[in-house]
């Protein structure tokens, strides 16, 4: 399935090479040509990245899924350092990262889990903060979730357009809301205070 939709990962195979043979000069090269050169402020110094590549992948498929590995691949560039001002080049090999990559079956193995997409990995544990603007009051709405490295599940707060804040607590599917409101006060004609209402 994965050597079916070449144009969705912008690949292109070379020929002679295999079916690990694939050359990303697609997206990956397009998402470099976006970013390069970076420059400094004065012009004098630039820094471009060109020619992404993977390398073979680490462990096969069978072997991933026993010792709990990821079956990825590690990418490389070429980064050239230009200094306008004596026009010396310096050209090295960047090591980018290992990028999970897709099997035969189009699925993917994360930490030996077999996964149809990567957007279905478990959010890194910490504190993640969040502005919106809602669009019937035009109010900055924030809103903050905990996510525990161990524990049952997330805890997340937001504030809502009306003066409240709501806290939810999620695990196993399921979700328990609540809300709490500023107190409105003693209503109109009550007793303020202990004791009978004077006459």
């Amino acid at each position: 399935m994965a050597d079916r939709f070449p144009a969705l990962a912008g690949l292109r195979y070379r020929p002679g090479r295999g079916r690990r043979g694939i050359n990303p000069i697609g997206g990956l090269e397009e998402v470099l040509d976006e970013l390069s050169p970076i420059e400094d402020f004065s012009g004098s110094m630039s820094l471009s990245f060109s020619d992404p590549r993977f390398d073979e992948v680490k462990a096969p498929v069978d072997e991933c899924k026993d010792k709990d590995m990821t079956y990825a691949a590690p990418l490389f560039v070429t980064a050239e350092f230009i200094n306008n001002n004596t026009g010396e080049i310096k050209s090295q090999t960047v090591f980018m990262g290992d990028f999970p990559m897709m099997t035969e079956k189009g699925t993917f193995i994360i930490n030996g889990t077999e996964r149809v997409v990567v957007s279905q990995l478990v959010r890194s544990p910490g504190v993640y903060f969040d502005e919106t603007i809602d669009k019937s009051t035009d109010k900055t709405l924030h809103s903050v979730k905990v996510i525990p490295s161990r524990g049952p599940g997330w805890s997340s707060t937001s504030t809502s357009v009306t003066p409240s804040a709501c806290a939810s607590t999620a695990s196993a599917g399921s979700r328990s809301p609540c809300c709490s409101r500023p107190s409105a006060g003693p209503a109109s004609g009550s007793p303020s205070g202990s004791g009978s209402p004077r006459s």
